[in-house]
């Protein structure tokens, strides 16, 4: 799993009894998985293809303003 916001970090989560809550306006990257794995999302809206940003210069600066009008300090 490779998350990133102002700066990158990168997760391997190995315990299946152990789950990761990302928030909103983080770009996240999944790979790798073993087989038999499972990814479950859990959502509190119906998936729209057009809320979701799949560049990553785009994410950058949506992210920069979204943080600042939130008041979330670098």
């Amino acid at each position: 799993l490779h998350l990133s916001i102002r700066r990158q970090r990168q997760m391997c989560i190995r315990d299946s009894s152990k789950g990761l809550c990302i928030g909103h306006m983080i770009w996240r990257e999944m790979y790798d998985f073993t087989e038999g794995a499972v990814l479950l999302v859990l959502a509190s809206r119906r998936y729209t293809e057009a809320d979701y940003i799949r560049d990553y210069g785009q994410y950058l600066q949506e992210a920069e303003e979204y943080f600042k009008r939130e008041g979330v300090q670098k």
